[in-house]
Formats: structure tokens, C-alpha cells, sequence
């Protein structure tokens, strides 16, 4: 059975150390489903992928979705520096000192999930064979 996007996109986004209590969370899950769905989005960012979220969520406007993912990312580089990535791809992807944009970093995890680079994930391997055994 092929995994839901949605919950490749959070796993991967956990992993890194986003912090699911902020809104940007949920709007890179979302638009990585998005570009999953529809991978031109990701060369349209505001008057594309962030208007389809901000109908969803009905957050208002591009701009509020825009700055909230920023947000997100902001914070986690503070805390993290997102080197993790380079982790979840096998390769040097980002730098110490480097913070990816929004799209660089909604493009990753949808890629992430194209390549299916989760499968060989043994983090996200754990997680899925837990949760399968506890609603067996």
C-alpha cells in the first residue's frame, strides 16, 4: 500500500523539528500535497501553490501563508539549522550556515516522497510498523 502524502510530508517536516503547533506546519504539509499533485505549483508560488492553501485554510491572503511557512522555517533553522535534510536525502543538500527558502524546502519534501527516499527511512520505518501494530 503506498503511503499518504500527507503523512510522509509531517513525518519529514517532525523529522527536521518543525514545531506542529505553528500554522506554517500545516500549510507546508498541505502545499507539499499540493506539488505532489501538481509539481508546476512549485514554479508558482504565491499566485499559484500559496492561493490554493490559503483557500483551504482560508487564511486570508497569499502574503499570511507566505509569512507563516517562513515562520515555521525561521524558527527550526534557529533550533536546528535543518541540517537534518541532508540526512534524509543521503547527500549534502544544505549548509551550516544555509537556511533553504520556502520553495526549496516544500520542493525537497515532495521529492522526498517521489523518490520514495522514505522507504528506506528507518525512522519512518519504526513509526509506521508502531502505529500498524497498534490498531492490529
Amino acid at each position: 500500500m503506498e503511503d499518504c502524502v500527507k503523512d510522509v510530508a509531517k513525518f519529514a517536516l517532525i523529522r527536521l523539528g518543525f514545531k506542529v503547533n505553528l500554522l506554517g506546519f500545516s500549510y507546508i504539509s498541505y502545499a507539499v500535497e499540493l506539488v505532489v499533485e501538481r509539481p508546476k505549483l512549485i514554479y508558482h508560488l504565491h499566485k499559484g501553490l500559496y492561493t490554493e492553501v490559503c483557500k483551504h485554510f482560508d487564511a486570508g491572503n497569499e502574503i499570511a501563508v507566505d509569512r507563516c511557512i517562513r515562520k515555521s522555517i525561521d524558527d527550526t533553522f534557529e533550533c536546528r539549522s535543518l541540517l537534518e535534510i541532508n540526512e534524509l536525502f543521503h547527500s549534502r543538500i544544505v549548509e551550516f550556515e544555509e537556511k533553504p527558502t520556502s520553495g526549496q524546502l516544500i520542493g525537497l519534501i515532495a521529492e522526498y516522497y517521489n523518490l520514495g527516499l522514505y522507504q528506506t527511512d528507518a525512522t519512518y520505518i519504526k513509526t509506521k510498523s508502531k502505529a500498524t501494530n497498534a490498531s492490529v
